[in-house]
């Protein structure tokens, strides 16, 4: 059965950009391509076209399709509201899963060799290599200023002061941006807590790096111009803090093994060696990326997107107080 519903605004924006009716079967010249996959719910096609999910509703109805805001619908379906919507709509690229593909995260101390293996072991997989200050790129898009994290400052959750609840809010906006860039596959995430984000997901390496204390020591040292001792108490302070945040933010300790697929100590072993260990284990099976894994990362992003924007928006970055290398 058929239902007639009046145009609304969207259809009626779509025909005047285009210059026909939104209903025509054959594209305009000057419609946008838009990439469809072959499966996917209403809000995450409201999001691709950048309309409201009522919208799509609508337009579904007049095609005679009931559908929710979280039902899904195949392809077909989704490029009839495209060309309506005056896109021109083609099957996005389906992924050959018999190709070596697969998102690894890496979590770590600060001060350690984790960056310098992240990226050696990105370069050899051909993956992207992604850090904590990338997601924090996209805080524009969640409507925060971008959060710059410093190490000689007391109180690690003050940037929160002026947000009603603002740890949940990072946190929602930080797992939104994680599974945005997960999403596209062959992925290094080397930050603080990539594991938690990463929960429920099957098929993701999850490595914990731990480098030998004095080799951080003589990092800071070399890198702050301190004394041992200094160099010492001052590691010290930025573990614990780190602790308290993972434990306040997250409610997980990143220190306990269960968490972790693998863990690699950077003493007797080289950043070099980790590498090579860390590449073959990337390439088994179990560790390969599959449709369902990719389903269930659209799936946690499109739950992601229902997370209500913040109250308050208002952030003094002079008052940011936290430790680095936060996630």
């Amino acid at each position: 059965m058929k239902y007639k519903i009046p145009p609304n605004e969207a259809i009626i924006k779509a025909t005047k950009a285009t210059g026909k009716a939104a209903t025509d079967d054959a594209p305009d010249a000057d419609a946008k391509t838009i990439e469809i996959p072959s499966t996917l719910i209403v809000k995450q096609l409201a999001d691709l076209l950048n309309v409201s999910a009522i919208d799509i509703i609508k337009q579904l109805m007049r095609n005679g399709i009931m559908a929710n805001i979280n039902q899904a619908i195949d392809y077909e379906s989704a490029a009839e509201v495209a060309t309506a919507l005056g896109y021109e709509p083609k099957p996005e690229p389906q992924k050959n899963f018999g190709i070596e593909m697969g998102i690894i995260t890496i979590s770590r101390g600060s001060y350690s060799n984790s960056v310098e293996i992240a990226q050696k072991l990105a370069q050899k997989l051909g993956y992207e290599c992604i850090t904590r200050e990338d997601l924090l790129e996209t805080s524009g898009k969640f409507n925060i200023p971008e959060i710059k994290l410093t190490e000689d400052i007391d109180n690690a959750f003050s940037v929160f002061d002026n947000i009603k609840g603002g740890k949940k809010y990072y946190s929602a906006f930080i797992r939104e941006a994680f599974l945005e860039r997960i999403l596209k596959d062959n992925v290094i995430y080397d930050g603080f807590v990539g594991q938690y984000f990463a929960k429920g997901i099957p098929n993701i390496l999850k490595v914990r790096i731990i480098t030998d204390i004095d080799r951080r020591i003589k990092i800071l040292m070399d890198k702050k111009n301190i004394d041992e001792d200094s160099a010492r108490a001052l590691l010290q302070k930025i573990d614990s803090e780190r602790r308290k945040w993972s434990m306040s933010l997250y409610c997980i300790d990143s220190c306990i093994s269960e968490l972790y697929d693998l863990i690699l100590h950077i003493k007797n072993l080289t950043t070099d060696n980790a590498v090579d260990i860390l590449y073959d284990f990337a390439k088994e099976p179990c560790f390969q990326s599959t449709p369902e894994s990719i389903s269930r990362i659209r799936d946690m992003l499109s739950a992601a997107k229902e997370c209500p924007a913040p109250p308050c928006t208002s952030i003094s970055v002079s008052s940011v107080r936290c430790s680095t290398g936060r996630p």
